[in-house]
């Protein structure tokens, strides 16, 4: 059913030959953006009659997930997740594995989502990309106004999701200057402390 676990093997090789440069492994999660009967992502997933192809697409992305998540713990590495049209499938599958030290990549959920996940485990970030500068990012920008401080990130999701106003360009480490700038915009917290917890957050979770 899964790939073959040969690329497994190779995964933990090359955490052994550069674990000195390794600070996380993944990214790894949930996207049912794609799933078969989706139409390429234009149609929302059917859940009340998915296909059989879909359910082995779904069985393969735990099954990666999970695998992922014990490199991690042998390593001592936390995790990158994805989770894209998957709110409520990742929420009871992290729970479920005890999936506790990670970080949301791109966050694109809600606060409600967030402080779930706050309330579960205590090693878990947010990272904020572009999106945040998005005029149309309301739930976003108002989760990145009430996560604790000491549990964000930001990030570029390069080359996609440049902030505004660099949106269509191709997108680079540099641009995470603009959503910061956001970030800075929605808290209460000065400039200097949001930008020194962020940093100290960066070395934090990926123990730089």
């Amino acid at each position: 059913m899964f790939p073959n676990t040969e690329y497994l093997n190779e995964l933990e090789k090359l955490i052994e030959i550069n674990r000195e440069y390794v600070v996380a492994v993944g990214e790894c999660g949930f996207d049912f953006h794609y799933l078969d009967g989706t139409n390429d992502g234009k149609t929302p997933f059917d859940r009340t009659h998915p296909s059989e192809i879909a359910l082995r697409q779904i069985e393969n992305q735990k099954y990666w997930w999970l695998e992922q998540w014990k490199i991690g713990k042998k390593y001592n590495l936390p995790l990158i997740i994805h989770t894209r049209d998957a709110r409520n499938e990742t929420l009871s599958f992290m729970k479920e594995n005890e999936i506790t030290r990670c970080v949301m990549h791109c966050f694109s959920e809600d606060l409600e989502f967030a402080r779930e996940l706050l309330e579960f485990s205590d090693e878990i970030y947010f990272s904020f990309s572009g999106i945040l500068t998005y005029k149309n990012a309301k739930k976003i920008q108002e989760a990145a106004t009430h996560v604790p401080l000491n549990r964000i990130l930001v990030e570029t999701d390069a080359p996609f999701l440049s902030p505004e106003p660099l949106r269509g360009t191709i997108n680079e480490p540099a641009n995470t200057y603009y959503t910061l700038e956001k970030l800075i915009e929605l808290r209460s917290e000065s400039k200097e402390q949001i930008i020194s917890q962020v940093y100290q957050n960066s070395l934090q979770f990926f123990s730089l």
